[in-house]
Formats: C-alpha cells, structure tokens, sequence
C-alpha cells in the first residue's frame, strides 16, 4: 500500500481546507502524513486526536528556507510514492521539495479564486502526475490550461453529516430578526458587495431582515465602506471568521452564495446538509450541485435585482422555503454523501479500505 504526504497550504476555516480535514480524518492512518504550510489551527488538532500525523512549518514569507528544508527532509525520510498538494500555495513548495521531480505530484484545490492562473501555475498543473479538481468547474478550468485528460480525476462533492445546534445570538441581532447569510472569504468575487446591495433594497420591503457576512479577507474594507454609506448599516453584521459555521446556519432562514466568478461550493453544501433554502449564483460548479427549483435556486451573477425577487419569493412563503431545504438536505445524503469522495480518492490512491 503506498505511503501518502498531503501538503496544504493551511488549515484555517474555509471549503477547500474543510473538505480536506474530512477527506484525511477517512484515510487509513498509518499510510497519511500530513504537513501543513502556515500556522497551527484547532483542525490540525481534530486530525492529530483521530491519529493522524501533523506536522506545521510556518511558512510565513513566499520564500523560506527553513520550512523548506523541513520538508524535503519529511519527503526523504518518508519517502512517500505519493504527494499530494492541497491548495494553491501549496503546489510550488512541494514541486521545490521534489526538487522537480514531478512524477509523484498529485494537486487539488490549486486555482486562486479569483485570479486568472499565472503561467508558472499552469505549466506545474500541466506536468503534475495527477491533477483532481474538486469538482466540474475546477475540472472545466484545468483543460482550459491545457491538463491533458489521462491526467484528470474529478473528486465529488462530498460533505460530511451533521446536526444544527442551538442558533447563536450576536449582539444586535435581534432574536426576532429574518436572517439571511452569506459564508465564506470576504472578496469582491465573492459577491458580498451585491448582497449587501440586495439587502439594502429588500429593507425597504422587510424591516425585520438582516445579513449576516460571516468570514474575512481581502475585500472586507470595501464592503464595509459601503455598508457604512447605506442607511441600512444596523443590519448587516460582520462577526468575523468562525470555527464553526453550523450556529449560525442555525440561525439562517435564508442562505445566499452570490459568487461572482467559481466558488463557493462548500458553503452551498454546508447549508444544503442544514436543510436551509439556498439561493446561489448560476455558476457550472454550483449549479452541478443545485437543481433549480426543486432544491435551491440559480441566479445569475451580480444580478442584485433577480436575487431580491427570489429572496423575497421564500420570504412571502415560507411552506415553500422548507420544501427547498428539505429536498436539499435529502439531496446531500443521496448525491453528495462524503464517503462518495473518500472511496473515489481510495481508488484513486491505491489506500487500504477507509475508516467509517
């Protein structure tokens, strides 16, 4: 059975990151090793206590040579047949590691979000022995950059199960509030500008409904400049990253996943596996997960005006909204179940039978 080093670029909350933390807490144990790039986070600690070997090298420049030391001295004192990079800043330190050899180089999750992909990112993904996107968008991008088929596994989207607990309360959040969300990396391509936008004239129609934008990143300056400027300022709340995701899908009545560009699929199934009716930009990678009409509803993107029509269609009739989550939360448990994913990545492998 061969050995097997995943490489990510970290652990901090987000899809990709996610899927991976259930996808190796699968694999049999003693064949995975896992080195994460950037700082230590409680996920590594969730793998660390179900066995799994976890090792951080902050990384905290683009060129360290100490982390990188450190892991070409795990590559050679594992000598794993496969290593797996998971992440796009993760793809060229291991390629460095290898010191080129790229004849055992598996990667997924490499594409930034949100930026076209540099020459040099495309001539690695091209050469690596094994690409699997998460997913047909993904997938859909790496032909375009020229990965030639024989190379191509596409991973199905898989999430793990699990219950809603109490909802969570936040400081001027009502608990009388209708509650829509929006989850994942505050960036422009991501669409929060547009949903804060929609809320801004759904308020007019709906003076108990309020966003929540729950996450970080890079465009949170700018949204919360708009924000400011908007009179409906009070109710959009931004409580930050969060560990856990499910309390405040808890508290959601509606979910919204207005990506611009692909993404966002992580957060479509977080709140399809909640039972939540979602409305969601109509993208190839999400509308491969969303049957429009039946478990969840497809936009186009930064198209405010059509996702306020379909926000206030489940506001007005909330029989209707159930109906969506409940057929989206059957739809994860018969097409989307995480075990589809850990068996297809098995095979794939060549691992020993995965842990239930």
């Amino acid at each position: 059975m061969p050995r097997l080093l995943l490489i990510a670029d970290r652990l901090d909350p987000g899809g990709a990151a996610r899927q991976l933390t259930w996808l190796i807490g699968r694999l049999p144990a003693s064949s995975v090793d896992l080195c994460v790039l950037g700082r230590d986070s409680p996920w590594c600690d969730e793998l660390r206590h179900q066995g799994l070997a976890v090792e951080n090298l902050n990384w905290r420049r683009s060129l360290e040579i100490s982390p990188l030391r450190r892991l070409y001295e795990r590559l050679t004192q594992k000598r794993p047949e496969i290593v797996h990079a998971w992440g796009s800043g993760a793809l060229w330190p291991a390629a460095l590691a290898l010191r080129g050899d790229l004849s055992r180089l598996w990667v997924s999750a490499a594409l930034p979000p949100g930026h076209l992909p540099s020459a040099t990112l495309g001539w690695l993904l091209r050469h690596c022995a094994r690409v699997l996107p998460l997913g047909q968008g993904e997938a859909l991008a790496c032909r375009r950059l020229g990965v030639p088929e024989s190379r191509l596994t596409v991973l199905p989207p898989g999430i793990a199960p699990f219950t809603l607990p109490e909802p969570v309360r936040w400081p001027g959040l009502p608990d009388s509030a209708r509650v829509v969300m929006v989850s994942g990396p505050i960036a422009l391509h991501k669409g929060q500008l547009e949903a804060a936008w929609a809320l801004d004239i759904l308020a007019y129609l709906y003076p108990e409904l309020h966003l929540v934008l729950l996450g970080k990143g890079p465009g949170e300056a700018r949204v919360r400049s708009y924000v400011a400027s908007t009179p409906r300022q009070q109710r959009i709340h931004f409580p930050g990253q969060v560990e856990d995701v499910r309390p405040w899908l808890a508290r959601a009545e509606i979910v919204w996943v207005p990506c611009l560009r692909e993404g966002g699929r992580m957060a479509a199934l977080e709140a399809m596996a909640a039972g939540k009716p979602i409305i969601a930009s109509q993208l190839p990678g999400l509308a491969q997960l969303i049957d429009h009409g039946r478990t969840g509803l497809l936009v186009p993107p930064r198209d405010v005006t059509g996702l306020c029509r379909l926000t206030r269609s489940l506001l007005e009739d909330p029989a209707a909204a159930r109906r969506l989550g409940e057929a989206a939360r059957e739809e994860t448990r018969q097409r989307f179940d995480l075990q589809q994913l850990v068996d297809c990545y098995v095979r794939e492998a060549g691992l020993a039978p995965s842990r239930g």
